[in-house]
């Protein structure tokens, strides 16, 4: 009977051990299950801009007018001061130029060859090449050495 109770008193042993882990085990703060939230952002791509410049705009169309209305056109004959700088013909067809050239009244000059070109006054120019020119007006310059002049 002694080992009877020996069984029964080991069964109630292990069964209260049991028992009691069971109820420790209950005891312990579990973590909570967690949740992962996964959100993927997408970035657009940026667009590339594309900076157009325009070309520059041709210079303006010049009206070439050889006959200045005012004075007659003879080479050294007394020209207006509103013709100064202004394209003439003689009656010969040689080309002149009205301006003062070392007097205080304006008359008709020779003149170096016309390129017939459209420079800016102080853009560069090359004397070994240039000679006479047209401002954006259809006006006379002169390639004065290293830039295009009104005058010498």
């Amino acid at each position: 009977m002694a080992t009877v109770v020996a069984l029964l008193i080991a069964t109630v042993a292990a069964g209260a051990a049991i028992l009691i882990m069971d109820t420790a085990t209950d005891d312990v703060p579990q973590a909570a299950p967690t949740t992962a939230v996964v959100t993927e952002v997408v970035t657009p791509p940026v667009p590339s801009t594309v900076t157009v410049t325009p070309a520059p705009a041709p210079p303006p169309a010049v009206t070439i007018t050889e006959e200045p209305s005012g004075s007659e056109v003879i080479q050294g004959g007394v020209c207006q001061a509103s013709e100064v700088r202004t394209f003439g013909v003689d009656p010969s067809g040689q080309s002149l130029v009205c301006g003062y050239s070392g007097t205080p009244t304006p008359h008709w000059l020779r003149h170096g060859p016309d390129d017939c070109g459209v420079h800016v006054v102080g853009e560069p120019c090359d004397s070994r090449v240039d000679s006479v020119s047209r401002d954006s007006a259809g006006l006379f310059i002169m390639c004065g050495g290293q830039t295009w002049v009104t005058h010498p």
